[in-house]
């Protein structure tokens, strides 16, 4: 009592004013759990009704909490007990109010997690205390009895029938006399006997106690027990057959009601009823049937009104209806539906996605919890998700935020300890995921941190570790996976709430070290790097573990505990130069909260006891709500509108499918863009708007669906068009080649050509023109004219010289031409060698090259590029060992097609390539993802005349797309290129590179569209190794002047003496057919003198004859014409023709008189 009365006078005082009632959802208030065989009383002094215990059969749980339903506000409350004593768990217990004591409510018995109980309870309703009254050994225990409260002659009684007894089912009664406490078993007079039951009905009425149904009386049976006569009677009849075997009865003026029920493998939705007093026992159905299906529930007379809970059917049950038994047609109303929730915690999160709120973890009255939930605001009903993947183990005080579908946890306490491990919900998918850092140094583990989730990056502060308060505020890079400690504020904090507004990171309220308050928050710029402190205007509320944030100019804060004794329950505002405190209905501490259109959510928290204590290990199971406008209605104009939502006229609404609004005040939502499609209302980041499947394409802006393309198209994932031919990874190289002059071997051919025809041309002019007798002037083969032996030698021209001479002049101008053209275009060797490099090295002091990176990433979601092909703010390139002078420069630019192509082009001038070089582009837009990445690396090869280029890229598998931590690398070797050449018409030195791939590319993070959520930043790597081994290349002439010079000169005496061998073949065969055509002649003339002379022809044909075979003989012995008329004489001639004569006589030829003569 001490303690309580400390915390007192401890507590800030109130203010008067109006109460500000919170709305509670669902609008009575979080029902007791769905259960069934519990317990259940009406208090007509308090007219609420109780509810006791009972078991919830799915998940194998047995209660001992104490619910009230006020049937004046229709609100149910939880009744949390102020002392460590209470009932152990039970259900199936009687329950009742005495009327000499209506401040108490008593339970007896019941089933408990071990067996049957026969203790006495006795709950305090105004302070909220249970007492244990009395336990009895008289008789053994029974569990699952039927029980009724009755009064009879002004005395207050409980009855109990049957149960389950050591073996069987019991068929004894018990009557307890209240006023005494005492129990007596009923010995019945007679030999009728009773057949025992589990859970029968036992209802009294003048004088009688009647008992029916319930499980295990075979066959079912109707009794009555007569008080006066202390007698059982059976007054079963045929009528009663078409009761079920379980079900719950009420008496309603004479007549016994019959409850819904169940009958052996099946649920009875009817009601039946019998006349207690015409003695017949005839029951009748009065209503065929309603939706209400169950066994197992409450029903509780108030007032000619009978109260329905909870109860099982295929569910465990938590609805409340209303039955009105009129006198044909009974009706029954719903109060409440079924109504499923997570358990009561504290130390929880609740966080918004969409329009639902999710809640993860804390701790409950069962100890620390791991379940999942999602309130859905448009429908207020909740669901527990079944969650999978990477589950974060149970705990409590995690810091968290969402962003966009997702939810990320961080550290927090579970029963081994602090924490400080990173998880992230995908609520698209309903899977978790572990993130595990890179880092070195990381941040201790710890609770009472609190982040804030701005991807990429994830801000967490303060928080208490195992050495006390921490004053750290962390920085993780989500793209990366790497912490970095940025700021230590002035002194430690925790249990704070944080926020990111105007470009810093606000810590709000918390507590120091010692607990004490902090009514006010600290701001770190992210600018200027520094802290900056602003207090609240009130101190009615902000306490640690309170509710607390910043919209617009405003600074609102509700509820908070105070030290660790008490807590507050106003809401305040800051706006401006004043602030507005509002008493609400309720204290709060240890929940969580949302902030949804102009409304504040809040879920759990603990309890306060009727002194304004706090009593943490009790939660409240409420979810609350406040309307700002409506708290503050002075300043109401200026409340904004939630990210995810939109002002339409006076009220804020959310966002249509398609779109989504990412800050404060929005006037209207933005669509997503082509491509990309958002199928949720409320979405609150661009990342919400996901991409098109893979199959899907949407030209469209702020579409809520994809168009599925034709077997024909090709949409790859974020398809806004079709493309009709699929794309495929690709490689291409372009390598400098073999030195290729490009001389065309046909010019020296066409010049041959060319020149041996003009020659042959001029001498076909010279031979028919005036001048054709002088081409023997020309002759300058004069001693080459002498073809008879023994003759002198005679200088003289010719015709054939002069031709001759004029072919060789020809020749000899084809031959140096042809050999002025190898020269001067077909002279230039090149010799390539692979050398090491450290032999290079000593020749150069670097391979300058001018070196070019092309990155292209296709199907990029996000902008890029800015105006002028400056890249976006959040892209980040980096390069390492891309070395360059001073007087080179380098240029990166960026650019966006029109097929949403990210192209960014890196260009250096005059660079080396050292070890260990590498070029690295991090995307780190909103959008940062893309369907392919393909590289154009092109350097300068050393070679005059070309470059070395690779092309090489990837797409992503289906129905993926390229975002996340891992980079997608890239691996290529440069070999370094050393140029040498002696001619004027090369530079004499040049270095450069030639490029080539290393290793296969890998791929890296892949997500399905879907995964955005969770996943950040694209990255490409590029690796540039240098080779240990150099290429050099030597440029150089094949033939000197002088080799060509000598070689003419042979080339040309060749030809001339070609030219006198053919001239003097030539000649000498036409001097000899000259010569015999003389001859021919000169015979012709000398027969013609003979035939003048008178010979006849036959004599001069066949002299002829003789003188043509004398002809053809002297021929062949190789005598000129000119000699054999010499040296024959006419006798001789007249010898040789008597031996022609001769001849013919010896063969037998006939001589003509003419030869004989």
């Amino acid at each position: 009592m001490l303690f309580v009365l400390i915390a007192y006078l401890l507590i800030p005082r109130e203010i008067s004013g109006e109460i500000y009632n919170i709305t509670r959802l669902p609008f009575t208030g979080m029902p007791p759990f769905p259960r069934s065989d519990h317990s259940a009383v009406f208090s007509s002094k308090y007219n609420s009704l109780f509810v006791f215990g009972g078991r919830d059969m799915t998940h194998y749980k047995i209660f001992n909490d104490m619910w009230v339903f006020n049937l004046t506000t229709l609100q149910w409350s939880f009744l949390f007990t102020l002392t460590d004593i209470q009932p152990s768990i039970r259900h199936s217990a009687a329950i009742y109010i005495s009327k000499a004591k209506p401040d108490y409510i008593y339970v007896f018995g019941g089933s408990g997690q071990n067996g049957p109980l026969i203790d006495l309870w006795e709950y305090d309703i105004i302070l909220r205390t249970w007492s244990f009254i009395k336990s009895w050994n008289s008789f053994f225990p029974i569990m699952l009895f039927g029980y009724t409260y009755y009064e009879r002659d002004s005395v207050e009684y409980l009855a109990l029938y049957g149960g389950i007894d050591i073996g069987k089912y019991s068929n004894k009664l018990f009557i307890f006399k209240i006023d005494d406490l005492e129990w007596e078993e009923i010995q019945a007079n007679g030999d009728f006997k009773t057949v025992g039951a589990e859970l029968p009905n036992i209802k009294y009425f003048s004088n009688y106690l009647y008992v029916l149904g319930g499980y295990g009386m075979t066959p079912p049976e109707f009794y009555r027990y007569s008080f006066e006569q202390n007698k059982w009677e059976n007054v079963t009849n045929e009528s009663y057959k078409i009761l079920p075997q379980e079900f719950n009865t009420v008496i309603d003026g004479n007549y016994l009601y019959s409850i819904f029920g169940y009958n052996d493998d099946s649920y009875i939705n009817s009601i039946k009823r019998v006349d207690l007093t015409t003695g017949d026992f005839q029951w009748e159905k009065i209503k065929e049937s309603y939706d209400h299906y169950r066994t197992g529930f409450s029903l509780t007379e108030v007032n000619s009104k009978y109260y329905i809970f909870g109860g099982t059917y295929n569910f465990i049950a938590n609805d409340f209806k209303i039955l009105e038994l009129s006198a044909n047609k009974p009706s029954l109303t719903e109060i409440t539906p079924n109504y499923e929730y997570p358990e009561p915690r504290s130390n929880h999160i609740f966080k918004k996605i969409n329009t639902k709120f999710y809640v993860f973890g804390g701790t409950s009255i069962s100890g620390y919890l791991k379940d999942l939930w999602a309130f859905d605001s448009l429908t207020e009903k909740w669901a527990q998700m079944s969650h999978k993947g990477d589950i974060p183990s149970a705990r409590q005080l995690s810091a968290s935020d969402s962003f966009g579908d997702s939810l990320l946890v961080w550290g927090g306490e579970e029963s081994s300890g602090l924490l400080n491990d990173v998880f992230i919900y995908n609520s698209q998918t309903n899977i978790w995921a572990e993130i595990i850092s890179k880092s070195y140094v990381i941040p201790t583990a710890r609770k009472g941190a609190c982040l804030v989730n701005d991807m990429p990056y994830i801000y967490i502060y303060g928080g208490e570790t195992n050495n006390g308060f921490s004053s750290e505020l962390w920085k993780f890079d989500m793209g990366t996976q790497e912490y970095s400690l940025i700021s230590h504020s002035p002194y430690p904090i925790a249990y704070a709430n944080c926020q990111i507004f105007n470009d810093s990171f606000n810590v709000l309220f918390g507590c120091k070290e010692t607990y004490d308050n902090i009514f006010g928050y600290w701001s770190f710029s992210f600018t200027a790097k520094r802290w900056m402190f602003t207090d609240s205007k009130s101190q009615l509320s902000g306490g640690a573990q309170g509710i607390s944030l910043m919209i617009g100019d405003m600074l609102i804060y509700y509820g908070g505990r105070y030290m660790q004794y008490s807590t507050y329950k106003y809401i305040n505002c800051d706006f401006e130069d004043t602030t507005i405190n509002v008493k609400t209905d309720l204290h709060n501490y240890n929940s969580a909260f949302i902030y949804h259109k102009s409304q504040l959510y809040f879920f759990g928290g603990s309890k306060v006891s009727i002194y304004l204590t706090m009593i943490p290990s009790y939660r409240e199971p409420t979810l609350g709500n406040i309307e700002l406008k409506d708290a503050f209605k002075q300043v109401k104009n200026s409340i904004l509108c939630s990210p995810g939502t939109f002002l339409n006229g006076n009220q804020c609404e959310e966002c249509p499918k398609g779109t989504y609004s990412e800050n404060f005040s929005n006037e209207e939502c933005i669509k997503c863009k082509p491509g990309t499609y958002n199928s949720n209302i409320g979405a609150t980041k661009s990342r919400q708007c996901y991409p098109c499947p893979k199959g899907y394409f949407n030209e469209l802006y702020g579409a809520s669906t994809c168009i599925q393309c034709s077997s024909n198209d090709y949409c790859p994932a974020g398809s806004k068009s079709l493309e009709i031919k699929r794309q495929r990874n690709k490689f291409i190289t372009y390598q400098p080649s073999n030195y290729d002059d490009k001389f065309d071997s046909s010019i020296l051919f066409k010049f041959q050509i060319i020149s041996g025809l003009m020659v042959f041309l001029i001498l076909i002019i010279w031979a028919i023109s005036a001048y054709r007798k002088k081409i023997a002037e020309m002759d300058d083969f004069v001693d080459n004219h002498n073809y008879e032996l023994n003759t002198p030698i005679m200088r003289k021209k010719t015709l054939f010289g002069g031709v001759f001479t004029l072919l060789f002049y020809g020749s000899a101008f084809i031959l140096i031409g042809s050999a002025g053209i190898e020269y001067f275009w077909n002279n230039i060797y090149e010799l390539k060698t692979l050398q090491p490099l450290v032999v290079l090295e000593k020749e150069v002091d670097h391979f300058y090259t001018d070196l070019t990176i092309v990155v292209e990433l296709f199907r990029y979601s996000d902008s890029c590029s800015s105006d002028n092909e400056v890249c976006s703010e959040s892209i980040y390139i980096t390069y390492d060992n891309i070395k360059y002078s001073g007087n080179s420069k380098n240029v990166i630019t960026c650019e966006k097609t029109s097929d949403d192509t990210c192209i960014i082009v890196f260009s250096c001038s005059d660079c080396w390539i050292d070890p260990g070089a590498n070029f690295r582009i991090e995307m780190k837009e909103d959008m940062s993802y893309c369907s392919g990445i393909f590289v154009n690396i092109t350097s300068k090869s050393s070679i005059p005349e070309s470059d070395s280029s690779i092309i090489t890229g990837l797409f992503s598998d289906d129905e993926k797309i390229f975002i996340g931590p891992d980079a997608t690398k890239f691996f290529f070797i440069l070999t370094p290129s050393l140029f040498r050449s002696s001619l004027r018409r090369f530079p004499s030195k040049i270095t450069g590179y030639h490029i080539s791939m290393e290793s296969a590319i890998e791929s890296g993070s892949q997500y399905y569209g879907k995964d955005i959520s969770i996943s950040t930043e694209l990255m490409v790597i590029i690796y540039l190794s240098q080779a240990t081994s150099a290429m050099y290349t030597v440029r150089d002439i094949n033939q000197s002047l002088f080799v060509i010079f000598t070689g003419l000169l042979g080339s040309v005496s060749g030809a001339m003496e070609a030219a006198v061998f053919f001239m003097r073949f030539i000649e000498e065969n036409y001097i000899s057919i000259k010569n015999k055509f003389k001859m021919k002649e000169k015979l012709k003339k000398y027969l013609k003198k003979r035939l003048k002379l008178g010979m006849n022809i036959n004599e001069s044909q066949e002299n002829t004859n003789i003188l043509s075979r004398s002809i053809v003989i002297e021929t062949s012995s190789n005598k000129t014409a000119d000699q054999n008329l010499k040296q024959h004489s006419y006798r001789e001639r007249e010898a040789l023709s008597n031996e022609f004569i001769n001849h013919k006589i010896k063969k037998g030829a006939k001589v003509s008189p003419s030869e004989a003569k």
